[in-house]
């Protein structure tokens, strides 16, 4: 099975309600539970990964939860291999977090079951930033796309249920003479 590793960051609480600096111990006070660091959380877009994720050994887990991964999904709905320029500065902040612990934190001979670190690591360093602009393009793109699917479908049932009235018709007038 071939894991996805795109991931997005998400706000959990805007910065104006919750500072950035605020840590996991400080939140309770507010009545609120968080898996990651901050106000911000990576979250893998494919359920799979994040399922992996929740499967692999507890130190992986912990070393990603501590870098600001959460271990749930959501699919953002960014193309894959590119990630929203606006979150540059905070992925490379999270990706920092857990480049520093990587080492310390996981053996390398551990086994991760279907999460495999060195994909995690390609997709990461391979991802590319996306401008508002063109996500938009992409969106409208998929949306047109969807649109002529939608078209094309409509015209092949009518053309289906056109094809079965005529044939019904025809096997009416068929059976009439006989």
């Amino acid at each position: 099975m071939t894991l996805r590793y795109d991931f997005d960051v998400h706000t959990v609480v805007e910065d104006e309600q919750f500072g950035l600096d605020r840590t996991p111990d400080e939140v309770p006070d507010f009545g609120l539970t968080f898996q990651a660091r901050g106000t911000k959380v990576a979250l893998f877009r494919d359920p799979k990964t994040a399922a992996a994720l929740r499967a692999a050994p507890k130190a992986v887990r912990s070393l990603f939860i501590e870098a600001g991964f959460g271990l749930n999904s959501h699919h953002s709905g960014v193309p894959e291999g590119f990630y929203p320029e606006a979150d540059k500065k905070v992925r490379h902040q999270i990706l920092t977090r857990l480049d520093t612990r990587l080492d310390e934190m996981v053996p390398h001979d551990i086994d991760l079951g279907a999460f495999c670190l060195v994909d995690f690591l390609e997709e990461v360093a391979n991802a590319q930033p996306i401008s508002d602009e063109a996500l938009t393009s992409y969106h409208r793109a998929l949306r047109r796309k969807a649109e002529a699917l939608l078209d094309f479908d409509r015209t092949m049932f009518l053309t289906k249920v056109m094809g079965i009235v005529i044939l019904a018709f025809i096997t009416s007038r068929f059976t009439m003479q006989f």
